[in-house]
């Protein structure tokens, strides 16, 4: 089987998990990228993928749905910034682990907390109350993000509230 058959069969979630378990130890990355994505790949071969040395393949298993919380709360500890984001877009994600990744610097990181549909209010009170309380919003088309900063407010039903944020011009470019 050449490498174009095996990259379809990882891209298929009607693969066999035999299947799967065998792309698995391809040396080709993208092959094993695709795997990592299937949500049709076992579990037990997502947790040794979330321990692969390379960050895109470590990326895919925190994007996969099938990924259980025990490898999310792992893949939250991750050195690289852009696996936190594909944790906390992972429905999967255990709320205590989103909790922690709102603490992020990193405005992609908490942008993609705000958007998990397992986010509670408590989390964006806590990011309105951070230091950093800006995050991106998708806009109602999906098409594009706005930059908001979360406030406290009181008065919202909810205790807190939206504001646009204006990017500022930027002359040295």
């Amino acid at each position: 089987m050449d490498n174009e058959e095996k990259l379809e069969l990882a891209k298929d979630p009607k693969t066999s998990v035999k299947i799967l378990e065998k792309l698995a130890k391809e040396d080709d990355s993208y092959i094993r990228w695709h795997v990592a994505r299937n949500p049709k790949t076992p579990v037990k071969t997502l947790a040794k993928f979330a321990k692969d040395e390379d960050w895109d393949i470590r990326y895919a298993v925190a994007t996969n749905p099938s990924a259980s919380a025990s490898i999310l709360e792992t893949l939250a500890n991750d050195e690289s910034t852009l696996v936190h984001v594909g944790v906390a877009r992972n429905p999967n994600a255990p709320v205590h682990v989103l909790e922690e990744l709102a603490k992020s610097d990193d405005i992609d990181v908490r942008s993609s907390v705000t958007a998990n549909p397992k986010v509670i209010i408590g989390i964006l009170k806590a990011i309105a109350n951070s230091k950093s309380p800006h995050v991106w919003l998708k806009t109602e088309s999906g098409d594009d993000q706005v930059l908001v900063r979360i406030v406290a407010d009181r008065k919202s039903p909810i205790g807190i509230r939206y504001e646009s944020v204006e990017i500022p011009e930027r002359s040295d470019v």
